[in-house]
């Protein structure tokens, strides 16, 4: 069985944290995939199959959540073997969509999504779903092809992924190489007198996913040389080298000529990591 899932509020602001504001999230041991009767949307308040049928006796339905096991990471997707549900005891309803959390009760809901087949469980049915998922950007931002990678074996295999602390420098870009998924792979970075990347070290606390920065980030006040077009902004977490966060177009390409300044004013960089982030599970 086939879906699609996306983040929810929770890991957003979980990774978002993470990332850019210094504040350590710590994944799951392991993760678990749940089914759901009514749709848990990115805040998690959707119906989760029962697991009793809730009459005078309470007997089980046969429903639980299922613990993936480990997945194997690779080009910014994620892919483990066929999860199967138990076999149904009694009717579990009309399961339209599924989630894994973080917990195999109660928890925290990380994706989320809609069923590609869906289907009312009877007796003696058991559900079964070949889960795959893979960080996307959209053409116009998305995340660094190597961190996407770190990202999901961070989340949902619990593997290390060290935040860069206060070591998140803003970058300027002509021409950019993406993979299929729009994932940043190379690209050319501005190489000009005076140019640096910059270090920002201030950012809102998320708001509905989405973070900006809190400070002036100023690369020039009067360029000393011709820096060229400027096309695309990226985060790295290093100062030279190092790995992309996320990258970004820019809504106006910019020529910087000798004497010019450029800079961004507080709230022009907007971090947001629903970059149509689509999990296939299919």
């Amino acid at each position: 069985m086939a879906t699609t899932l996306i983040m929810s509020n929770y890991l957003e602001e979980q990774l978002i944290n993470h990332m850019f504001r210094n504040i350590p999230y710590v994944p799951p041991a392991n993760v678990y995939i749940a089914l759901y009767i009514t749709d848990p949307t990115d805040a998690d308040i959707g119906t989760e199959v029962p697991s009793t049928t809730g009459g005078p006796m309470a007997p089980s339905t046969g429903y639980g959540r299922v613990e993936c096991p480990t997945f194997t990471i690779s080009g910014g997707m994620a892919s483990t073997t066929e999860i199967a549900f138990p076999i149904a005891l009694s009717g579990w309803g009309k399961v339209y969509y599924m989630g894994i959390r973080d917990n195999s009760s109660g928890g925290n809901l990380l994706f989320h999504g809609t069923l590609s087949e869906r289907m009312e469980v009877v007796a003696n049915n058991t559900v079964r779903i070949y889960p795959t998922i893979r960080l996307l950007g959209n053409g116009n931002y998305g995340w660094g092809a190597e961190v996407a990678n770190n990202v999901l074996d961070f989340v949902l295999n619990g593997n290390s992924f060290s935040p860069p602390g206060l070591s998140v420098y803003l970058a300027l870009g002509r021409s950019i190489v993406l993979d299929d998924y729009s994932n940043f792979t190379s690209w050319t970075e501005v190489n000009a007198t005076g140019y640096a990347r910059q270090n920002v070290t201030g950012w809102t606390p998320p708001s509905d996913g989405v973070i900006t920065n809190t400070g002036v980030i100023t690369f020039t006040g009067n360029a000393p040389a011709n820096w060229g077009s400027i096309n695309n902004i990226a985060l790295f977490n290093s100062s030279s080298a190092g790995s992309v966060l996320v990258w970004g177009r820019l809504s106006t390409p910019r020529i910087v000529y000798l004497g010019d300044g450029f800079r961004f004013q507080i709230g022009d960089i907007a971090v947001c990591l629903d970059l149509n982030e689509y999990n296939n599970a299919r």
